[in-house]
């Protein structure tokens, strides 16, 4: 997905270029309403469902912590989701780069157990074939 912000204008800073450069019909103007705040935020059309399942996500969050705490302030709200969404962000690239280590180390070991496989192979048959007497 690409970044946003509230006057719709889009970022991505793959593409160097804005929505409004891009062909109409490949955007789309959505509205979202986040803590009592509209905003009309403008994406990639295949990206409506995820922005809109994002800003659910992060209403909800606002008010889990305006309820749970004595931050009072929307900008306050916003920012300690944002801390809190970061986080988990981060928490999960962590078990995504430890499980990608561990990956390339079984899959090493596998390589390994193959290659120690085709080489007792090739010495049985060696020693299998065969002689030829002189």
């Amino acid at each position: 997905m690409s970044t946003f912000d509230q006057h719709g204008d889009e970022r991505d800073p793959g593409a160097g270029q804005s929505a409004a450069e891009a062909p109409a019909d490949a955007t789309a103007t959505v509205a979202l309403r986040i803590f009592g705040v509209d905003f009309q935020v403008r994406c990639a059309r295949e990206d409506v469902d995820d922005l809109n399942a994002v800003a659910v996500d992060l209403d909800s969050r606002m008010r889990h912590i305006h309820a749970t705490s004595h931050v009072a302030t929307t900008d306050r709200l916003a920012v300690m989701a944002a801390l809190n969404i970061g986080r988990e962000n981060l928490q999960h690239r962590q078990r995504a780069e430890h499980a990608n280590r561990e990956l390339a180390r079984l899959l090493e070991r596998t390589g390994d157990a193959l290659d120690r496989h085709q080489a007792a192979s090739k010495a049985e048959s060696s020693e299998a074939a065969p002689r030829s007497e002189t």
